[in-house]
This record gives structure tokens, sequence and C-alpha cells, in this order.
């Protein structure tokens, strides 16, 4: 806390003791017995306690004769009577409970007012003295002429027609703890004529609320007012609260305005809380709130400005007229809703250490330069660091080149401490589960310490109740019944008060709006359909309220409360959408948001079924889980996981599982709001062999060259790989194969062998042909030669180039494959399409391998400089067959043949398309057995060619429509049999097949 806010405090803690005091007035205590007076008071009376005094005429008290009313005294007037104190003394000593009433003799709906309180010539102290008074329905309250030294305290003047008070040059007035209210103008201090002089009135802890204006000093014809002093007054709901000019020559000297709260001032009209038109004026520590401008500085001169918080006001200050030598500074600007700072005027004007901030969203061009000459604003807090923000505050010559510039650097990088504490921002009020939740934004002041929570009747600026202890959050909750006000602020001590609102150490009220409740924050599963919207609600009087959501999901009835909502596709494929209730009440919506959010199914992979070695422990890196929040490791054996909850980690076999040579390991997800998700896998032990051989091609070793172990699956599954290099001498070994059936191959660098093809052992480049090894111990001696193309094509123009499609593969092969084989490539592989997969180029009798080419790190592939014929591709991946393309045309018009695509179908099978934008010639290719499948296939078809397959007989033995460029059927009986191909506006192709 500033040691400059904390003195200011210590003067204001007995602040409201007195201002409370304003409002004790007794009721009305009128007898059956009435006095009749009138006249001039020819010896000094009492009018005494209990009695009502009728005044027929004017009662008019003249210099040495004094009147004294005493406590609990009714004073009526007839129309067109007062009371006139013409030098005399006037006491009118009413009690806390026991006022004195004067008021006129007529019943309530008679429109006229009687004369008033009129004093003249009055010089001495405490000649005049009015004490809890309530003077009521006259022309004008209490007027004094060339009248000094009056005091009146604890009295309610209201309802006047003119002015309840009204001071003409008179001096050393008291008026303190009043409620001066319902008049067309609460307090009028004129000062006018030559040499005339008024000063030292002071003006404290009133309450005012009056029509037009609450106080009024002026100084005219020369004459001057200085050293008066309003403070500590509660100033609201009239046109103007306080307005301070001199004309004709009028002058003021120093008027001091300080520790008000100035509110609601100016509403409908353009008003302010404060107009200052004089010259030397103080006003600090003030609280300006909900005026419909809070400061307008007009021809004004010598002021300072100081330790005021303007808080949500429609405007904030404007500085125009030829205003000069003004100085703004340690003010707090908040939450005003448009021009915050306006200079009309660019005299000696100082705006600095001002905090600015919490304006209204995206705010533009709300301080403003309207003058031609640049204007320094420097060493201001403005919410924000960026520069760019700031200047898109303000309105100066980059929006118009006629204006000067508003010059804000430097600026605050944090709230100037000496400045007020501001009021909370964005305070909500929302009714939750059968209590009120009131949340609001922290405040951006290092010094503060908490907030306060004010609620119940609200009037007068005050509260009637408050939560006692300080709350530190910035959330609270509790039960408060509907329609009733709320309000936090926000502290630097722990004090609490109007005074230390005065003296900046506690924030202006910032009073909750009352919002619609969405909902807390929801999580559904994506199985699940519907979400019922249960905790939702709206503030009691809503118009009508509307659902929206941010996806493509529905609303059961989107103008309820609490409707049913569906998520969309979208919804669900973001997981996340947000869903959106306002209120409208009165021209206003009002709205408040919640977050769905949709978890996928936890998707768990333990990894493939796999083998290891008896004394081997497993790593469990296949493994994946995606949208699972926890994961554990469980065996249907007796050994253990080193890390049963990480989904990487390593299982170590216990005895029973060596000796039953198997185990299964199940891998569980657990979601937060979707159900557990399991999966397992066969992890086999056994023992494993040494498989060692060369590589050669012709008579030469090869070194770093790929070897592939390739093991059929006994249940027919996946097959599996493994892989290892040669070394320099082309010697390989793989040292842990397990027992079971393997073909072994070695794929050829395209680059430095082009004339080789992948082979297998022994000298086959076919899987379906390569000699299968049963590996249950121990080998030696297994050699691969590459064989070497048959032909050498002469270069063409032609070329054709396509893309291995990425596939679901075992996760080894993914591994193998998606790796460089030959050259440390830094490039990511089947990045993509599926890398490393031999593509093989053959003629159009499908009897000579043309060429052969590995697909790239991206999956594509290419074969170029082709002489213009008819071409088949296809694929060689030991264990999946590869089904030949159409016939592929390379000739004039079509020397390119691009987007082949190549994918893994059903059943182990790799199909080959065509784009059709290329013609092609349609003729049978082939039709050749599948010896690992019981089939036979046969390809180069057009979709609608309807197959028949007759037996040497003539009989019919099956049919089939392609629908593809290839079809599958089961082998016959041996013996010769046609394939008749029936094809549309052609003549019918037969083919024999010899099956033994």
């Amino acid at each position: 806390m500033s040691a400059l806010r904390e003195n200011i405090r210590n003067s204001f803690i007995l602040m409201y003791a007195g201002f409370l005091g304003v409002f004790i007035l007794s009721p009305y205590m009128l007898f059956s017995g009435e006095i009749i007076v009138g006249g001039t008071l020819q010896s000094s009376a009492t009018w005494t306690s209990g009695n009502t005094y009728v005044v027929i005429e004017t009662v008019i008290i003249p210099q040495q004769i004094r009147l004294d009313i005493e406590a609990g005294t009714t004073v009526k007037f007839n129309q067109f009577s007062g009371l006139f104190v013409d030098g005399g003394q006037l006491h009118i000593s009413g009690a806390p409970n026991d006022s004195v009433y004067f008021i006129p003799n007529h019943q309530a709906s008679d429109p006229w007012f009687w004369n008033g309180i009129t004093l003249s010539s009055i010089g001495e102290p405490d000649q005049v003295h009015i004490e809890y008074a309530g003077i009521r329905h006259a022309q004008l309250g209490i007027k004094g002429s060339s009248s000094d030294y009056v005091m009146i305290r604890h009295s309610n003047i209201s309802n006047h027609l003119t002015a309840g008070l009204l001071l003409e040059n008179s001096s050393d007035w008291h008026i303190t703890d009043n409620r001066i209210a319902h008049n067309l103008r609460g307090i009028e201090i004129i000062a006018s004529g030559s040499g005339i002089s008024v000063s030292g009135n002071h003006i404290m802890r009133n309450n005012l609320s009056n029509l037009d204006i609450n106080i009024l000093l002026q100084s005219i014809n020369n004459a001057t007012a200085d050293n008066n002093l309003i403070e500590h007054n509660l100033i609201q709901n009239a046109g103007n609260g306080i307005w301070l000019f001199s004309t004709s020559h009028g002058v003021s000297g120093v008027t001091s305005i300080s520790q008000n709260f100035l509110i609601n001032n100016g509403a409908g009209n353009g008003g302010h809380g404060l107009i200052v038109s004089v010259k030397g004026v103080a006003v600090n520590n003030n609280v300006f709130w909900n005026n419909s401008s809070a400061v307008d500085f007009t021809n004004a001169q010598q002021v300072t400005f100081f330790n005021n918080n303007i808080y949500q006001n429609n405007k904030g200050i404007t500085i125009r007229n030829n205003s000069d030598d003004i100085h703004l500074y340690h003010n707090t600007l908040t939450a005003n809703k448009n021009d915050v700072l306006t200079f009309q005027s660019a005299g000696d004007i100082d705006f600095t250490n001002n905090n600015v901030f919490d304006y209204k969203e995206a705010a533009e061009a709300i301080i403003k330069n309207l003058t031609a000459e640049d204007i320094h604003i420097p060493d201001n807090f403005w919410g924000t660091t960026n520069d760019s923000i700031i200047n898109k505050l303000m309105y100066h010559n980059p929006n118009d080149p006629d204006l000067g510039e508003l010059i804000f650097e430097p600026f605050l990088e944090q709230t100037d401490p000496d400045a007020p504490v501001s009021a909370p921002s964005h305070v909500v009020r929302q009714d939750i589960n059968n209590q009120t939740r009131i949340a609001w934004r922290s405040n951006p002041e290092a010094d503060v310490i908490g907030y306060r929570l004010y609620y119940g009747s609200f009037s007068d600026y005050l509260f009637d109740q408050s939560v006692e202890d300080l709350i530190t959050d910035t959330v609270y909750v509790f039960v408060l019944p509907e329609g009733v006000n709320v309000a936090v602020t926000a502290v630097v001590n722990e004090d609490q008060g109007a005074g230390n609102q005065l003296a900046g150490l506690e924030s202006p009220f910032a009073f909750a709006v009352h919002y619609p409740f969405a909902g807390e924050d929801k999580f559904i599963c994506s199985t699940q359909p519907l979400l019922n919207i249960q905790e939702s609600n709206v503030p009691a009087g809503t118009d009508s309220l509307l659902w929206q959501t941010g996806g493509d999901g529905a609303f059961s009835n989107p103008r309820i409360v609490r409707p049913v909502y569906f998520p969309g596709h979208h919804d669900r494929a973001s997981g996340e959408v947000v869903l959106r209730l306002t209120a409208f009440s009165n021209g206003q919506a009002l709205a408040d948001s919640m977050l769905l959010g949709i978890d996928p199914v936890p998707e768990i992979f333990a990894g493939p079924n796999t083998i290891i070695s008896p004394g081997d422990q497993y790593m469990t890196d296949p493994a994946s889980a995606l949208h699972a929040g926890q994961l554990l490791w469980t065996s249907n054996g007796d050994g253990f996981f080193t890390e049963p909850d990480s989904l990487h980690t390593a299982y170590i076999p216990g005895p029973d599982d060596v000796a039953l040579g198997s185990v299964i390991l199940t891998l569980t997800g657990f979601a937060d709001h979707c159900s557990d998700v399991s999966h397992t896998m066969t992890l086999k032990i056994k023992e494993s062999h040494t498989v060692q051989g060369r590589l050669w091609a012709k008579n030469e070793r090869l070194s770093n060259n790929p070897v592939i172990a390739v093991r059929f699956s006994e249940s027919g599954g996946f097959p599996t790989r493994s892989i290892t290099y040669t070394d320099q001498t082309g010697h390989f070994q793989f040292d842990a194969l397990f027992k079971g059936t393997y073909v072994f191959y070695a794929p050829s660098d395209t680059l430095q062998y082009a004339d080789f093809v992948p082979s297998y052992h022994v000298w086959h480049s076919r899987w379906q042909d390569a000699y299968l090894h049963t590996i249950n111990g121990d080998t030696y001696e297994l050699d691969i030669r590459l064989n070497q193309l048959p032909v050498s094509l002469p270069k063409g123009e032609g070329s054709i180039s396509g893309i291995f499609e990425m596939s679901d593969l075992h996760p080894a092969d993914i591994e193998i494959l998606c790796n460089p084989w030959f050259s440390d490539d830094n490039r990511p592989f089947c990045s993509e399409g599926l890398s490393n997969i031999s593509i093989l180029l053959f003629g159009e009798s499908r009897r000579l391998l043309y060429r052969h080419t590995l697909t790239d790190a991206t999956g594509k592939f290419s074969f170029t400089d082709l002489p213009y014929g008819n071409y088949i591709l296809e694929a060689e991946f030991a264990g999946y067959e590869s089904i030949s393309s159409p016939l592929i045309s390379l000739m004039p018009g079509q020397e390119t043949i691009s987007g082949v695509q190549l994918i893994i179908a059903d059943n182990y099978k790799i199909e080959i398309h065509l784009p059709d934008k290329y013609q092609f010639e349609s003729k049978i290719s082939h039709a050749f057995p599948n010896p690992n499948h019981g089939q036979f296939h046969v390809n180069g078809l057009n979709i609608d060619d309807v197959v028949n397959i007759y037996n040497h007989h003539g009989q019919f033995i099956e049919s089939k429509t392609a629908g593809h460029h290839s079809l599958y059927f089961d082998l016959p009986a041996k013996g010769l049999h046609f394939i008749v191909i029936r094809r549309e506006n052609a003549p019918r192709l037969v083919e024999k097949m010899l099956i033994y």
C-alpha cells in the first residue's frame, strides 16, 4: 500500500458515522392544539416541544431578538408566509429522534409552497444554528443573503420548488450531515458584485440528490469565490453533480473537492459528475461512477486532479474551451464505456502516472486529440505493453492529418501504485445447483491482497450486508435469494468502509451481472449418442433463450433451458464442441458457454505375436496406445513386467512360461469417460538357431547388402521377417532364427547392380519358386546368387510410374521396409507409400523380365527410357501374391503412363490399378495356378467380362463376372480345361489350361 493512500484513508474513518445521521428523522408529532404566530417578534421567544405553530404571516426575527425552537416542534406555514431572520438569532435544536419540522399548512394534495427560511445580515458565529430539522415544500428551503457563520447540521431539506439552500455573498457556512433531496437544485453558492468575496464555506458529509444541479458554485460581476470546501458528500442523481463557474469577470480562488461519491449524474441529459469552468481547483480522492460524463473542464485553469477513481461512466474526462494549466495524475480510469479522455484544448496539460484499462474489448479511438497540437501523455499504464494495441486506443494525427499527435511513450508496464485500486472486472453471477456463484477476473495491481463481497439492499452507495472474511480467490459460492444485488471490491488492506474507497485503498463496487449458466464442462465417450444437459439455468425474468453449437450437432429443442444435445460427426472427429446458452432480457443478450469433450475409445495394440529365446526378456516396443489415460500390462503366466504401467517396458518370463513355451500378455487401456479396452499378444519361447551364408552377383561377393529371412506362419497369418546385412566379404549371419519354414531373399541395389534382380535361395526371383528351408538347427553355407536380367531393352521414349500405397502390415515388416537399405539416407521412408518393394516389368507374354526397381523413400517407382510396346507390371513381396497388371501399352501419343497404384488387398494379394484415362488393349495374358492357395487366377480382363470354365468334355463347371481386371477360381480336377471369356461387342476368347 502506498504511503499516500494510507494517509488519506486515516482521515476518512469517521466519515459515515455522521453521514448516516442525515436519515434519522422523527415522524410528525401533531397535537390537537395549534399556536398561531406571525409578524415581527418583539422579544426573544421559545417554541416548545410538542406544540404546533401555525405561521399565518411571515415571522421576522430582527436584531437583538432570538428565537429558539425545541426538538419535537412542528411549524406550519400558510401560503406566502415564511421565516425571515433579519439580523436576529435563530436556533433550531432538534434531536436525532425528535426533529423540528417546517412544512406548509395544507393538505398534501394542495399545490402551493410556503416561502422558506430567509437569512439576512448574519455576521456572528452561532447566530444561526439549525440542527435536526425537516424543512420541506417551500419555494426555497433556506436562503442566506450577506450572511456568514451559519451552521446547518443533520437536517432534511427536501422537495423545494427551486433550491434547497441558496447562499448569496455568504461565507463560512458549515453545511454538514444533511439530506438535501428532490429540489430543483441542492446547494447554490453565488458571489456577485465588485469587492465581494465568498469563502470558507464547508459542504461536508451531505447526501444530495436533486433534479438539475446538486451543488452550484459561481462567481460573477467581479466577485471572488475562494477557499470553499466540498468533501465527504454523496452527490447523486442530478442533471449535473457539481458545477463550478465564473462569468462576467468573476474570480474563483482555490476550491477543494475531495473525498466525494459522484454517482448517477447526467442520466438522460448528457450532464456531468463535475463541471469546472473556474480558476484554481483541487479535485482529489473522489469516486465518479455511472455518470453520463464524469468530468468536463471548460475554460478551466490551474486545476490539479489526482487520486480519483473514474469507473463505469458513459464518458470519462473532456478538456476543452481554452482550458490551461490542468494537471491530472495518479488517477484510475476503468470500464468507461465510450471516450475515456478527450482533448479539445492543448494548453499546459499534464496527463501522467494514471491507470487506464478495462476498456471495451478491441476498443479503438477512446483517447482523442481533437486539436492541431501534439500532446504528450507519457508514463501511464494502458492495460497492456503492446504498443500497437495502445496506438489503436488513440485518435490523433495518424487518423486525421489535421490533428496533432498523442505521444504516449514511454508508458508504464505495471499499474501506478499511487493511483486508486481499480474495481474488479467481468463480475458474473450464476445460479448453480441451488447456490449462487460470483466470479470475477483478478486485478492487475500488485498490491491487491484480496476482495470483499457485498450483497443485500443497496442505497446511497451502501450495502446492508457483506461477507465478513477477506476473499483471496476470484470465485465465491453461497446461497443468495433471487433479485438481491451483489458487488465485489478489490482491496489493498484489510480495513473496510467508504473511507477506504475514497482513499483508494478499496475499489468502487463492481456489480455482478446475472448471466445464464450453461453448465460445467462435460466429457462423454464417442460411443455415447447424446448428452442430457441437466445443470443449466437462466436468470429469473428472462424473455427468451437460445442454445447454439460450435459444431455440427443438434439440440432436441434449442429454446428450452435443459435440452438434449446430439453430437455430430465433426464434433466427434474434433473431440470437442462448445455449447453456448444465450439469455435475452430487456433488449440485452448475455451468454455462457460450456465445453463438451468427446473422448475417443482407447485404441490399444499389445503388439504382434512373437517369439523369443529362453533366457531373453521381451521388450514391448511394438505396442501402441491412443486415448488412454492409464495403462496396465498383465500376463497369464508367472513372469513379470519391470514397469507394468508403462507402454514400453520389459517382460521377464518365469519358469512356467519357459516350460510351457508360451504366455499371453495383455495390455489394458483405462479411459476417464469410455470403457476399458484390452488387447493381447502371444509370446512364444523357443530355442533359436544361427543361419550363415554368402551373397553373390556372378562371381563377386556383395558387401553391405541386406538379406531377409521370411518365416511362413503355420496358421496362415502374416509371414514374419528378419533382416541382416552382409559384411565386407559378402558373408551374412542371422543370430536367432526360430524353428520354422523360411525362404531367404536378397534385394539388389538398383544403382550399383541395375542388371541384377532380387533373388531367393537358390537362383529364383519369385518367392513361390524359392527353396523352402526348414530350420531346426544351426545352418551354414546358405549361399544366395542374384539373377541377372536376361535381356537389355533398347532405349526409348516411354515411361511407367506409380506408387505402392501404404498398408497395415506387420509392425516388424514396417520396421524393415521403412528404413534405407543401401545408403545412409536421412529422408523419412514410407512417407507417402510403402518403400523397398520390388516392382517387376515384364513383356506382354510375361515370359521375360525386362526391368526391376525398388519403391523409393516416398513409396514411388518409375521405369524410364522404355521403347514403345506392351508391358505388364508385378510386385515381389514374399508371402503376398501379386496379381499381374492389365496390359500397359506405350505408343505415340501415349508415351507416359503415370499414377499406377499398387495396393495390398484381402487374402495377402497385391493388386495393380491403372488410371482410367489411358487406353489399354484387353486380352487374357495368362491363367496360372497359385500353388500356395489351391487357386488359379485369370488376369487381363475387362470389368464387364464373363468368365466360364468348362472341362474337356465341354461340361460347364463355373462362371463369374470379372468386376476387376482379374478373377480367382478354385482349382478344378486334374485334366484339360477351357477358359471362355465372353466380352460385349467382341468375339469370345478361349484359352486352354492343363491341371496335373
